[in-house]
């Protein structure tokens, strides 16, 4: 896998130049794909969003390479403010303009996850997915991609203590062959999420 972005064939160009303007500005092998924007039979989580952004691991490790000692430090700074731009530009700015459609009768519990999506690979090469969903401010879309750069640095520097190593242990399934991650507003930090175990709870509060 290349490191890709992937939108649907109806996003305004306009709204991606600068993240692309940015990935060149720092040499970063960004390839970019169109497609149709159709409907998908998955639940939410699942879904391809309309803006995904695939970060491969030739990326994570330059970016490896770039970053400094200090944990605070963030390699590719105009990337990731371009990247931050382009997330609150989607869900605060043009939000209006992104209307989620459902078949059946199901409530779709979080349209922005349809919107805007990350995906990198975990240490053993498993594909991950930073979801982003709708309700934050500007000021924590800007915190959630900060985070999102700084938790995959973790996660290759540590693989065990780290976010990412601790919550896969947690899984119901430690060896899913997709880990999920939704950004905590409050705490102000990604942690890994299980679709089996919140499928098992909500089929446990339907039961009679």
């Amino acid at each position: 896998m290349k490191t890709t972005l992937v939108y649907i064939d109806d996003i305004d160009d306009e709204l991606l130049r600068p993240l692309l303007l940015a990935a060149k500005a720092e040499s970063i092998a960004l390839e970019t794909r169109s497609r149709r924007n159709e409907m998908m039979a998955t639940v939410e989580w699942y879904v391809v969003p309309a803006v995904a952004l695939y970060l491969a691991k030739p990326f994570i490790d330059k970016f490896l390479a770039k970053a400094s000692d200090d944990l605070t430090a963030i390699a590719y700074p105009k990337f990731k403010q371009a990247l931050q731009q382009l997330v609150q530009r989607l869900y605060i700015n043009e939000r209006s303009n992104f209307k989620t459609i459902a078949s059946g009768r199901k409530k779709v519990s979080d349209e922005g996850a349809w919107l805007f999506g990350v995906y990198s690979v975990e240490r053993s090469g498993r594909q991950m997915k930073f979801i982003f969903g709708d309700g934050l401010s500007e000021e924590q879309y800007a915190k959630a991609v900060e985070e999102l750069l700084r938790t995959i640095r973790a996660h290759y520097l540590d693989g065990v203590n780290d976010e990412i190593a601790q919550g896969i242990g947690r899984l119901v399934d430690p060896r899913a062959s997709r880990i999920f991650l939704m950004f905590h507003a409050k705490k102000g930090k990604w942690f890994v999420v299980d679709p089996v175990a919140r499928l098992m709870e909500k089929q446990r509060r339907e039961e009679p």
